[in-house]
């Protein structure tokens, strides 16, 4: 049984510089999603996250690149100075259920698409937006699972999938 996270833990350290403050209240909802086991943020945690996600990480620190791995944001499209139509331009993205989670050898979804003729580009990415491993793979119906590097630390990954249509779909996992 997962022990629920200790939010007063989070909160001893102390905020000397406007970083520690980002990267405290970013790691606070990490934890309560990965408590929760669910990636689903209230509309307060997700403004946040945006505001933090456009923000520059050179100024404000890696909570802004942690901010973008938790929407499932591409670092390399995110520009790096904050501006309004950022978030008005960015593309929607649809969210797939990647399983087990957590998980450690591989990862898995199901997959609909009746073309078994095309392929999906499979991207994973770690939780400061660094490319872990891209593989091409048959899209057949079904279940499709990865297998995973072993090297991999435990932690907070993203996964995203673009198929020959230019569909992008994005989850999150958490590798022990």
């Amino acid at each position: 049984m997962i022990k629920a996270p200790t939010p007063y833990l989070n909160e001893t350290l102390p905020d000397s510089t406007r970083r520690d403050a980002l990267r405290k209240n970013v790691n606070r909802v990490y934890l309560d999603s990965w408590y929760k086991q669910q990636f689903v943020f209230s509309s307060v945690e997700n403004d946040s996250l945006n505001a933090y996600a456009y923000g520059n990480p050179y100024a404000l620190g890696d909570g802004v690149l942690s901010a973008r791995v938790l929407l499932g944001l591409d670092p390399d499209k995110v520009p790096l100075t904050q501006s309004a139509e950022a978030n008005q331009n960015q593309e929607t993205k649809t969210t797939i259920k990647f399983y087990p989670n957590p998980g450690r050898e591989k990862i898995c979804f199901e997959w609909g698409s009746e073309d078994t003729e095309s392929q999906l580009d499979f991207f994973l990415y770690d939780s400061y937006g660094k490319h872990i491993l891209s593989k091409g793979i048959p899209a057949q119906p079904g279940e499709i699972c990865v297998p995973l590097p072993s090297h991999l630390s435990p932690g907070l990954y993203v996964v995203k999938l673009n198929d020959q249509s230019g569909n992008q779909l994005s989850g999150k996992i958490i590798i022990r």
